[in-house]
């Protein structure tokens, strides 16, 4: 399975999870983020103390009202947080917990006076009372216009401000108040508001007040007004367009920089490379531009899983995609440079590095989703003995790659034999290494192995062998065997890539059916491509060199030669002349041997050891 389609099936899981949690009852799912400052026990715990600050529905309204209040005057984020803690929603921090507490405000500064309203409410309740109606539906209420006309009004018969009391036994705004919260402060927002209180204004409610006209602010759809609706198609056109500039922007400057180095980029390549950075561009204007349009909370926190989500994947390919641009350059300048380990560690960058992307993707997920990650961590440290067991081949491996570079037994390119794999390496990963056999299959040794292996490395070779035995016709006479010997090492001399310090050529053997010279000889060449050109070369001047001395090559054959009894006997020699006595014989061999050697040129002097000297200039 692909990393990117394994990633896309995590975050749609964690989405469905979130989803879940957030259809739980508000008494039975508290936020996690809604900490009070007052000393008190986790929320988890069914036994816990319940907030001071939310005992009654006096206490719980006076904190909201007073905490907004000191918000509106101050903009002090630990005002809103206090505020926040009184609303039974899921995400009492950012988002939909701001903007249902600045509407909840803006309703409560219409309905009555702020200061007078806690004072009213009673200090105790009913032991059985889970719910208090602040304003019930249908409650009347004063109406005091701009122009100073009073006029006592009702709330529709299906709206009510109400407290609801939680497990902890705090009391809380309603989830079902602050879902209808929008709709309510719709009815009321004509009402002055009394006493000069200052009202909290997020970005939506900004830009509702200030630059939408009262027709698009009347009607809805879907409980979304139509404003919002145009808002909606406004911030999917400002992604679209600048998701088409980026694009378009980094594909320019893309073809720009390859022209200027001469080359011209595949079209298809630079479109994939700078589309990522497209979709993060447009994904961060649909993040931020949710803030600016006001939806409810429902719709809210649906646009906000979906937005994160694919910012989240827009980021990720985006930051694979600079991964896969910087390994290409780095790779560009490792082939430039002499030194082969950069070959090595390039590639292992780009692995390394795209697993680090991969594991900061599901680090942010998870504290966007607020999972807890953290304790997994902390039993990973409890169960570290089963898990260093359980993934003993992969830290074995992971050593194994590390210890293969600072060692440095091969590098990639290298014709290597290790164990039963020959052929070249062709590149190192962090869990093995991958070689290219001579017949065009790839073996897989992991790395572990090759802190143990015998690793026979021919590419460390500074000299290449050469061996062969050139089978002479018995009929070549001896002087013409010793100029032909004596070519060819000057043929050794002249090459370029032969070795000129040690080279053997002399008449070795006698064979069953020739007489074997020895060629003994090295190449100096930097690959097995060069050696094999070279060797061509040599063998083709040895075989021309052979040609123009009148040297025969012998087949390995075999003669049957029958006498017949009418034959001639071969030719008399001098030495049956001499007596058929054993010393006799000996001393006619050792005369004709020293009248065969007296006119040799070492005779005189003995001969030292064999010296290899430089190619001699040619004459004219």
């Amino acid at each position: 399975m692909h990393p990117r389609t394994l990633l896309c099936g995590m975050l749609l899981i964690l989405s469905s999870c979130k989803v879940l949690a957030q259809d739980v009852p508000p008494t039975q799912a508290e936020p996690a983020a809604q900490t009070a400052p007052a000393p008190s026990a986790e929320p988890s715990e069914p036994t816990a103390q319940p907030d001071p600050l939310l005992t009654t529905p006096r206490a719980a309204v006076l904190t909201f009202v007073e905490s907004m209040k000191s918000f509106a005057q101050t903009r002090d984020r630990d005002d809103l947080d206090l505020a926040l803690r009184t609303l039974a929603v899921s995400d009492g921090t950012t988002g939909a917990g701001l903007e249902e507490a600045s509407q909840l405000y803006a309703v409560l500064l219409r309905l009555g006076d702020l200061t007078l309203v806690p004072e009213a409410l009673p200090d105790s309740l009913p032991a059985d009372q889970t719910t208090y109606q602040l304003y019930p539906a249908n409650s009347p209420f004063l109406r005091v216009n701009l122009t100073g006309y009073r006029d006592v009004q009702r709330l529709a018969p299906d709206s009510s401000i109400e407290l609801s009391l939680n497990e902890r036994g705090e009391w809380r705004f309603s989830q079902a108040t602050l879902s209808e919260i929008g709709q309510m402060l719709a009815a009321v927002e004509s009402i002055a508001i009394r006493g000069g209180s200052e009202e909290v204004l997020t970005p939506a409610q900004w830009i509702r007040r200030h630059m939408v006209p009262p027709a698009l602010k009347e009607g809805r759809l879907l409980k979304i007004e139509y404003w919002q609706w145009i808002a909606i198609a406004v911030v999917l056109l400002a992604g679209f367009l600048l998701d088409w500039f980026v694009r378009l922007a980094l594909g320019t400057l893309a073809k720009i920089a390859f022209k200027t180095k001469g080359t011209t980029p595949d079209p298809k390549i630079v479109r994939n490379a700078v589309r990522p950075f497209g979709l993060f561009a447009s994904a961060l204007v649909f993040y931020f531009g949710v803030d600016y349009i006001g939806l409810p909370a429902a719709f809210v926190f649906i646009a906000r899983v979906a937005v994160t989500v694919f910012l989240v994947l827009a980021a990720v390919q985006a930051a694979l995609r600079l991964v896969d641009l910087l390994a290409d350059l780095l790779q560009r300048r490792a082939v430039e440079s002499e030194s082969k380990l950069d070959d090595v560690l390039v590639p292992l960058f780009r692995k390394v590095a795209k697993v680090i992307v991969f594991i900061m993707a599901v680090i942010s997920i998870a504290e966007y989703f607020e999972l807890p990650y953290l304790p997994l961590l902390s039993g990973l440290g409890i169960g570290g003995l089963a898990f260093a067991f359980a993934a003993k081949d992969t830290i074995e491996n992971f050593f194994g790659s590390i210890a293969v570079i600072a060692d440095r037994p091969f590098e990639v390119g290298d014709w290597v034999v290790i164990g039963d794999a020959e052929g070249t390496v062709e590149s190192l990963g962090i869990r093995s290494t991958r070689i290219r056999t001579f017949y065009n299959s790839q073996i897989t040794v992991p790395n572990s192995e090759l802190v143990r292996a015998r690793v026979d490395n021919y590419g460390r070779r500074n000299l290449r062998r050469y061996k062969t035995m050139l089978n002479l016709a018995y009929s070549t006479p001896p002087a013409r065997i010793e100029a032909f010997c004596e070519g060819i090492r000057e043929l050794v001399r002249q090459h370029p890539y032969t070795h000129k310090a040690s080279y053997h050529v002399w008449l070795n053997e006698f064979g069953p059916h020739s007489l074997d010279v020895l060629v003994y000889m090295f190449f100096q060449t930097p690959d097995w491509a060069t050696e094999l050109r070279e060797r061509h070369r040599f063998i083709l001047d040895v075989l021309r060199l052979a040609s123009a001395m009148g040297v025969e090559f012998a087949f390995p054959t075999q003669t049957l030669h029958l006498r017949q009894p009418s034959e001639d006997l071969p030719e008399a020699s001098p030495l049956d002349e001499q007596p058929d006595s054993e010393s006799g014989s000996r001393s006619a061999g050792s005369e004709l041997a020293r009248e065969l050697v007296a006119g040799m040129e070492w005779k005189g002097d003995k001969p030292g050891a064999v010296r290899f000297e430089p190619p001699k200039p040619r004459e004219g």
